[in-house]
Order: C-alpha cells, then structure tokens, then sequence
C-alpha cells in the first residue's frame, strides 16, 4: 500500500470506506496492515449496514445498531453480496446452502382464543402470513375462530442472532366473516408498519371493507391502530400500496380504486370490458396493470372526497399505453405480485418482472425498467414507459408448470431473486440488472437452499438477510429457516 494513501490520515480513510461497498472493504482491509486495522472501526459498519438496509428496502429496525457486535455489523452487511457470490459458485454443481437453524413459530394463544378455536372444528392457526422486509417481524393471521379471527405480529429476532424464542407482539381481534392481509409498508418516519387488508362484512353480497392498520412494534405498548377504511363493492380481487395509497381491483367487469388513506380522497375507473387485472402496482402518477399478455399504464383520475355511495355506473377506460410482454401468443404468462410498498420512491420500485412458461420445463423471465426519460408536450402520452432490460431462460422443477408459485421479486446486491418450492428445497433464481438494455443475460444464475424433511405450501425468503419463512400445507406450523453464508 502506497505511503501516500496512508498518510491521508484516519479520519479521511474512514471517510473514503463510507463510500465503498461492503465487498470492497474487505478486498482494501487486505492490501495492509495499517489498513486492516482501521476497516474494523465501528463507524465503518455501522454505515455500511445503514447502506445495506436503505439499499435493500428493509425496515428500520431489522438491526438493533446501539446493541449489535461489530462482528454481526459486518456479518449482516456482507450477507446480500455473499449470497449471491454463493449461489453463482453453486450454479455449476447445485451444492444446496444448508441451515444453519430451525426454529418452529409456536402459536400462543390466550384463553379467550383456545376457547374460541375449540368452538370451530378444522380450523388453522394460521391461515396466512406476511414477512416484513428484513424478516424481524411476521405476521400471521387465523381461520375464523367462532366469528373472531386473530392477527398477530411476532418479531422473530434479528437474522444471524441466536433467539430461540419468538414473542408475540400484538394482537388484533375482529369479528368479520374473513381478513385478508394484502400488503405491508413503513410509516413515515420507518418505525412502524402499515398492514393493508380487506374485510368482508357480508358473505352474501361480498360487500368488502379496505381497512389499514398501523403499528410500531418497539413501542412500549404495540397496538394495531386502525388509520383507513373505506367501503368496496365486492371482494377485493388484487390490492397494493405505495406511500398513503392503496390501489385495489375488484369486481365484473373489473374496477380499479385508488386510494389515499390519509387525505381520505379517492379515485375509480373501470378498463375496457374484457379487461382483468392479474396484478397491479403503482409507478409515480400512473397505475401500472398486468392483463393476461400485456402490461398498460393508466392515468390516475383526479382525487376526490370520499363518499358512500361511490358506486355510481362509469364509463370504460382505456389506457395510455398498452403492449405486448415479449413471449409469443402460445407462451402462458404470469406476472408475480410486486411489493411495493418497500420500494416506492426507491431504485428499486423501478423495476417489474414478467415469466414466460416454456415447453420442456422451462421459463423465460423478462425484465423491465420504468423509464421517465420520455419528456412530452401530449397530455395524452405517459412521461413513464416501461423498458424490456433483459431476458433469461431457466428450467423449473419436475412438479412445476404455470402454476409453479413464485415469491415476491427482490432486489439483492444489483439482482433481481426469485423464489420457488420443490421437495425439501428451495431454488432461487437470480438475474442481474444489467447497465445496459441486453437482449440475454449471460450472467443468470440459480441455487438450492435445503429446507430439510418439511412439507411446504408457501415460502417468504429474504435474499439480504439470509432468513426464510416457510409455511405448511395444512397452515398448522411456520418455519423459521436462517442460512450460514460462508466468508469471503
């Protein structure tokens, strides 16, 4: 290492490491003793795990910083990139990343719930659940327990600690026919979370309530706080959320709400007749909607005033940009769900995926960027368009087809993950984000994470923190699954 460098001074190579990615801290405390010694001051971590949770969309408080040791600052801030150098290696010869831990969620239940669910045969613990990004905390939600269904939150400890025991945050009690939990998102100031859910108040008319929760799970009393509700005709078909809005299809023909929870304003309109939503998402001013082979753009409506009766006969709607995903006509289609809600004014929030099924067990994933380079004096067209980046073929597994379930996308160290289940495992496909649009990723990549002998029905992994959270076909046990990721 050159004198020069070193001479700079302690406090400008501290400052020149804030500025480095994790990886390359590592690669620079290698070239010296001297610069060795300073990589392991504490500020240098801190940082640089503050970068990894804004990067990755996490939520704030995954970490406890005031407490965590400088060893599990740099573990934790290394884990995005050391995951995907792991599963790189492993892409030629498939070697699973093993568990380092199991842990099983215990249900604990007060005796008011016991009671209720001894009241209600058949019924399941837990018939849904929602990982918070950074997979601390979880939600899970109940069957209905004699006309009363309990949503939890449970914080799971932060990923790499040794906790064994799961406590129970708070709980929330209603008394509709179902609760639905549809999607999560931080509160303003990134200490609490919002919950997202539909209620359906009546099973005959499948008359629906759109309500949003609030709370902060560190407090010295968490409680749910109902901050939003809003009326919706029939059930809620596909619903997500970005800053104070919620957007949610629902009926036939098919409406679209747009909401905002907090101004109490609201906008609908109705596509074109034929038109289904199988996922929709917010960008900016425009409501970006996945139908069957396209993605279109609409404009969002000018906000109103929330009233009852806002079910009035509307005109059909057309979007201002419709086209074709790029799979031909045979190819079945599928968009994944989006998580939003993390991501909205963020690098990542830009980002969409779309999966192509191919003969032969294999896949095409297509991904796009939404671009706002496209300035216009036409009202009429979209300053946002969406930008085919790159494209990858991947095969799936033996028991998979257009069904095969698929995680949320994420966003890992500059690459897209996705997740899906087979026997026992895990596999994960990864396609990096290019700089430049290219017509093939060469660089694609997929790897097992074994799960042991543990029969799955759905699967919430995050890739940045090394935590899975795996739930069983017949909803009676979730299971918390940390992965050891090996060092540099």
């Amino acid at each position: 290492m050159s004198s020069r460098f070193l001479s700079l001074g302690l406090d400008v190579l501290v400052n020149i490491m804030h500025f480095l990615p994790p990886r390359d801290i590592i690669r620079l405390r290698r070239t010296c003793r001297d610069v060795h010694s300073i990589s392991f001051c504490r500020i240098i971590w801190l940082d640089a795990l503050s970068r990894t949770i804004e990067d990755h969309n996490l939520f704030k408080l995954t970490y406890d910083l005031a407490t965590t040791t400088n060893a599990e600052l740099e573990h934790a801030a290394l884990c995005p990139s050391k995951l995907i150098s792991l599963a790189r290696k492993s892409h030629s010869n498939a070697l699973p990343l093993q568990a380092r831990s199991h842990r099983v969620l215990v249900n604990w239940q007060s005796e008011q719930e016991r009671w209720d669910q001894a009241q209600t045969p058949y019924a399941t613990d837990f018939a849904d659940m929602l990982v918070i990004p950074g997979s601390r905390f979880i939600l899970t939600v109940s069957d209905n327990f004699n006309d009363r269904i309990y949503t939890k939150l449970w914080d799971l400890g932060q990923p790499g600690s040794a906790q064994s025991q799961i406590p129970l945050v708070a709980t929330l009690v209603t008394s509709e026919c179902t609760f639905k939990m549809h999607a999560t998102s931080p509160t303003p100031n990134g200490l609490g979370i919002r919950l997202v859910s539909s209620l359906i108040t009546s099973v005959q008319t499948d008359a629906t309530k759109l309500k949003v929760y609030e709370i902060f799970p560190l407090s010295s009393s968490p409680i749910f706080k109902e901050i939003g509700s809003i009326n919706v005709e029939k059930q809620a078909q596909r619903v997500a959320t970005s800053g104070d809005r919620v957007i949610c299809s629902f009926g036939i023909p098919q409406t679209v709400l747009v909401w905002d929870f907090t101004r109490h304003l609201f906008a609908i309109f109705r596509p074109y007749f034929s038109f289904l939503a199988d996922q929709v998402s917010f960008y900016g001013d425009y409501v970006v909607l996945c139908h069957m082979k396209s993605l279109s753009i609409w404009e969002i409506p000018p906000l109103e005033p929330y009233t009852p009766d806002y079910g009035i006969i509307l005109e059909e709607s057309l979007p201002i940009l419709e086209f074709m995903l790029p799979f031909n006509n045979e190819t079945p289609t599928k968009m994944p769900p989006h998580d939003g809600g993390w991501n909205s004014n963020s690098f990542n929030g830009r980002f969409l995926v779309a999966l192509g099924f191919l003969p032969n067990r294999h896949f095409e994933i297509a991904l796009f960027r939404m671009e706002d380079n496209f300035p216009s004096h036409n009202p009429l067209v979209p300053r946002t368009l969406p930008v085919l980046l790159s494209r990858a073929g991947f095969e799936y597994p033996e028991h998979g087809s257009s069904d095969l379930e698929i995680g949320v996308p994420q966003i890992c160290d500059n690459t897209v993950i996705l997740t899906c289940i087979r026997p026992n495992y895990l596999l994960i496909f990864l396609l990096p984000i290019p700089e430049e649009r290219e017509s093939r990723s060469l660089l694609s990549a997929q790897c097992l994470l074994k799960v042991g002998e543990f029969e799955l029905e759905t699967v919430q992994f995050c890739p940045a923190t090394g935590r899975a959270c795996l739930l069983s076909p017949h909803h009676t046990e979730i299971r918390v699954v940390d992965y050891s990721l090996p060092a540099f």
